[in-house]
């Protein structure tokens, strides 16, 4: 084994793998290479190619299994339960993008419910007596209305 280069430990462990037809083998490792040491194989290739053939024989001459007709309902009835959570959160919402807009609507809804509470909410300025008095005084004759002019009569 000493005497063998790297390429050529590769494609043994390949047909060992993988079978001796390289159309099985993943695209990654079919490169020109690998498929040149193929068509031309040294002595230690064919004989690893040799005994993938054999093997590749036999297994092709076994009959194919029937599944069990209930099997996709075995399956599915073994498979773990996703709860409802897990089924939102894995639905591909994107969380960090939705922090900031939970952020805010939050402090709008903080911000309306101390404003609605409050007992001054919605209230505007009236007229008292004790205010009549005082505005007859400097002159005036009413409040100052909404825009904060003084209506003078």
């Amino acid at each position: 084994m000493a005497d063998r280069d790297p390429v050529e430990d590769r494609v043994i462990s390949l047909v060992e793998t993988y079978g001796a037809e390289a159309e099985l083998w993943p695209e990654a490792e079919r490169s020109n290479v690998h498929l040149a040491l193929l068509e031309a194989p040294t002595p230690a290739i064919e004989d690893v190619l040799a005994a993938a053939r054999h093997l590749d024989d036999v297994l092709d001459q076994l009959p194919y299994p029937e599944p069990a007709p209930d099997l996709p309902v075995r399956i599915l009835s073994n498979a773990p339960r996703r709860s409802l959570w897990d089924s939102f959160v894995g639905a591909g919402l994107p969380w960090p993008a939705l922090v900031p807009a939970g952020g805010a609507l939050a402090s709008l809804g903080f911000g309306l419910l101390i404003g609605l509470s409050s007992p001054e909410a919605g209230t505007l300025p009236t007229e008292t007596d004790e205010d009549s008095i005082l505005y007859a005084a400097l002159g005036y004759s009413a409040l100052p209305d909404a825009f904060g002019e003084l209506s003078n009569d």
